[in-house]
């Protein structure tokens, strides 16, 4: 796909011809807008291609119903070429001029490399991200940007790999609830946010939670809680832990325990968040060094 965009960035992507770039559009789970310099090869192959499209605004048209390419559009053709889904995906793409452009020697590994590495930024709101949905990320460091508050499920997408990083950007005055998936990621905040960890699956040892440093007051909190099992007809909360030794936190507020919840800390986990509260019964603190500094901590219910 010429400069090998990803799944992701096909159906968000258009043409700019006479800027010599591709260009990012905004609906609706948009990425944002820069310019990645086309080689002259590229134009002119664009420019036939868009005689063959009706020389519209867009060289590649959007067909969808919605105005843009659909993961349908992409996955179709593959499937008229007798490609079965386990064979080819069509965000599986951009490998393949990667790989063809380094076994032809031609050209310097590094430089393939970073004219597909896009960094790119796909920005969501409650009402745009929604269950079933797919974002592949890949070479660069790729955020996703949250706007404004509602809930965000990471955990129902069908696909979430390839991002570094997720920026809540929470303009209004009510919070924003955001459960992870089990990628390290790191969770960069402004304005109220509530994190949920509702079983191992929606954490990583490796996350870095940052909460909003420029206001006087923390606004972001998590809450972990253990999985419910079904045992002989009822549910149960089975003892967990979670350890959060591994872990960088800043500007937080509360770490919250659910019923059996155990938390592994150490002195830097500490230092990062301002009060520990059980809100389940037999909720526990667990210290992973000889001493732990309380003293700007505070713990309730515990």
């Amino acid at each position: 796909m010429l400069n090998g965009f990803r799944q992701v960035e096909v159906s968000k992507r258009s043409i700019a011809l006479r800027a010599a770039s591709n260009v990012v559009s905004c609906f609706p789970l948009a990425v944002s807008r820069k310019k990645i310099p086309l080689a002259p090869q590229e134009v002119a192959l664009l420019r036939e291609t868009r005689g063959m499209t009706g020389n519209g605004r867009f060289s590649f048209r959007p067909i969808g119903a919605r105005g843009l390419h659909e993961r349908k559009h992409h996955h179709c053709p593959l499937r008229r070429l007798d490609f079965t889904k386990e064979e080819m995906t069509a965000h599986g793409l951009v490998r393949l001029p990667h790989q063809m452009l380094n076994e032809c020697s031609m050209w310097n590994a590094d430089a393939t490399e970073r004219q597909l590495a896009h960094d790119d930024t796909v920005y969501a709101t409650s009402a745009t991200l929604n269950a079933g949905d797919s974002l592949t990320g890949g070479a660069g460091r790729d955020v996703l940007a949250l706007v404004d508050s509602g809930s965000f499920d990471l955990g129902q997408l069908a696909t979430f790999t390839g991002f570094e990083r997720i920026r809540l950007d929470n303009a209004t005055n009510s919070s924003a609830s955001l459960t992870l998936g089990s990628q390290p990621i790191e969770v960069d905040a402004t304005g109220y946010l509530q994190i949920f960890v509702n079983s191992p699956s929606n954490w990583n040892g490796s996350n870095i939670i940052n909460g909003d440093a420029s206001r006087t007051w923390s606004t972001a909190s998590l809450s972990f809680n253990s999985p419910l099992v079904l045992v002989e007809g009822l549910y149960h909360q089975l003892p967990i832990i979670y350890d959060l030794t591994s872990n960088t936190f800043s500007h937080v507020a509360n770490i919250n325990g659910g019923s059996n919840v155990t938390f592994l800390i150490n002195n830097a986990d500490t230092a990062g968040f301002q009060s520990f509260s059980g809100i389940g019964p037999n909720s526990k603190l667990a210290t992973a060094g000889s001493t732990l500094d309380l003293s700007h901590t505070t713990v309730a219910a515990m």
